[in-house]
């Protein structure tokens, strides 16, 4: 869908068109904690995997009925490049997620690690051999620009899917708060990324995208921060204004630099940009995840363990702020 939307757009309205996909996107974090809290509290947790999958089906039954009309390429699938990137990644996923769970680093983990960087370093040598034909072509890394913007994707994975995974379990395990309460706590992140997407994204097609980047890092820092001083006596409305700091920070970081990602890529390798940004948000996002049950311990989010969890999105966030510093001005792009 975003490749589709990046061709449709150009480079000149890219930012505008990235940032109101990216706020219609969020509509499902101010949406899912809340409505996953209520279905806990009335309907038990199992309750919540079938909502899921009817949503699941809603979704694939309207993507056959938008993209019915789209054209269609004759290039031939690269199955084998398919195969090994998707066995890579979710040998990936599925070991970083297993690392964080009771299991830890056993062995079955580091079998499921070490499998997956072998098909990785297997896919990069087929996908090299076949070129423009593979099914993320290669020559996408050596756009100028595409390399950190896609590690600023990496970093912020790493620092939003602990996120949406933590903070409830912040909430329920320190704070003292019901599911249904830690859930409604979502909605403001979710209401400031729905803000700042659409209005970064108009922006970064006008003026330097770092500017914005630098700025929503600074936002987000300075969130993590303040929850670093809460406990159980915080008021509600004060974790609700730090959400909603953190949400538009966020916000204001992810739709300049998808922007970027697609404004300095040539229309054949956008198909594998997109790609690339997918599989590179997943990871950074399940190793964020990983580190974050490390730090938390078998035990839960408890008291004993406090806020000190919170330093991890922070040194994400530092990492994002340092890494656009390489990314493309605006005025440079052609």
């Amino acid at each position: 869908m975003l490749t589709a939307l990046a061709q449709l757009a150009g480079p000149e309205r890219i930012g505008r068109v990235m940032g109101s996909v990216a706020a219609v996107i969020s509509v499902g974090p101010l949406a899912g904690p809340a409505l996953g809290g209520i279905v806990i509290d009335s309907l038990g947790w199992r309750w919540t995997f079938l909502f899921t999958a009817v949503i699941a089906v809603m979704v694939l039954l309207g993507s056959l009925v938008v993209l019915r009309g789209q054209a269609r390429d004759t290039i031939r699938l690269d199955l084998p490049g398919l195969l090994l990137l998707a066995l890579a990644t979710m040998l990936g996923l599925y070991g970083l997620s297993r690392g964080s769970s009771a299991s830890g680093f056993d062995g079955i983990t580091i079998a499921a690690l070490a499998a997956a960087i072998v098909l990785l370093v297997g896919f990069v040598l087929w996908a090299r051999r076949r070129g423009d034909r593979a099914i993320v072509n290669l020559a996408t890394f050596r756009a100028r620009g595409f390399g950190p913007a896609v590690t600023v994707m990496a970093l912020m994975g790493a620092a939003i899917y602990p996120l949406f995974f933590g903070l409830p379990l912040y909430y329920t395990g320190v704070a003292g708060l019901s599911a249904t309460a830690a859930g409604l706590l979502m909605l403001p992140f979710g209401l400031g990324t729905l803000i700042a997407m659409p209005v970064a994204g108009r922006l970064s097609d006008r003026v330097d995208g770092r500017i914005l980047v630098w700025s929503g890092a600074g936002l987000g820092v300075a969130g993590f921060l303040a929850l670093l001083t809460t406990g159980a006596s915080t008021p509600l409305w004060h974790y609700a204004g730090i959400a909603l700091a953190i949400g538009i920070g966020l916000g204001s970081i992810g739709s300049p630099t998808v922007s970027t990602i697609y404004r300095v890529l040539p229309a054949p390798l956008i198909p594998s940009g997109s790609t690339i940004l997918f599989v590179v948000n997943q990871l950074g996002g399940a190793l964020g995840v990983a580190a974050l049950v490390v730090l938390i311990g078998a035990g839960g989010w408890s008291p004993e363990v406090g806020t000190a969890p919170f330093w991890l999105p922070v040194s994400a966030l530092v990492a994002i702020a340092l890494t656009a510093a390489w990314l493309r001005p605006r005025r440079a792009l052609p």
